[in-house]
């Protein structure tokens, strides 16, 4: 939720940062399972976040956070009476640079798109495009 809103306010930056320090937390959990919560000690050099005894792990919706983050980035939008996919100023997190995107729907149509970093943003390249719709990019 709270990258939802960094990017509804056009704060990709914070959106990137917390994505970069989740996808670092990550890289020192078993098999990458966010857990429910983090406890808010410092952060310490070359150590993985303090976990918290009573949290679940993985936990189903932290699992999910990734994929609502991406598209917080990616500022996805639908507009389903338009048939349009809306795109708005779209980043990718640091570690990723290149980004496939198969089968999104939008009612009976479906597309597939290719997202690449660029040097000042990101490049959209729709792939396959089956049925009535459009891809929007803005800002």
């Amino acid at each position: 939720m709270i990258a939802q809103g960094l990017a509804r306010y056009g704060l990709k930056e914070p959106l990137l940062r917390l994505v970069h320090g989740l996808f670092e937390a990550a890289q020192h959990i078993p098999r990458s399972r966010q857990p429910e919560l983090f406890c808010g000690f410092p952060r310490r050099p070359d150590t993985g976040p303090t976990a918290y005894p009573v949290a679940c792990s993985p936990q189903a919706w932290a699992s999910a956070a990734v994929f609502a983050m991406v598209g917080a980035g990616l500022g996805i939008a639908f507009a389903p009476s338009s048939r349009q996919v809306r795109l708005s100023a779209p980043v990718l997190p640091l570690e990723i640079d290149t980004l496939r995107v198969s089968n999104l729907r939008l009612g009976d149509a479906s597309v597939d798109l290719l997202l690449r970093r660029a040097v000042k943003d990101v490049e959209v390249t729709v792939l396959r495009r089956d049925g009535p719709v459009e891809i929007v990019l803005t800002g």
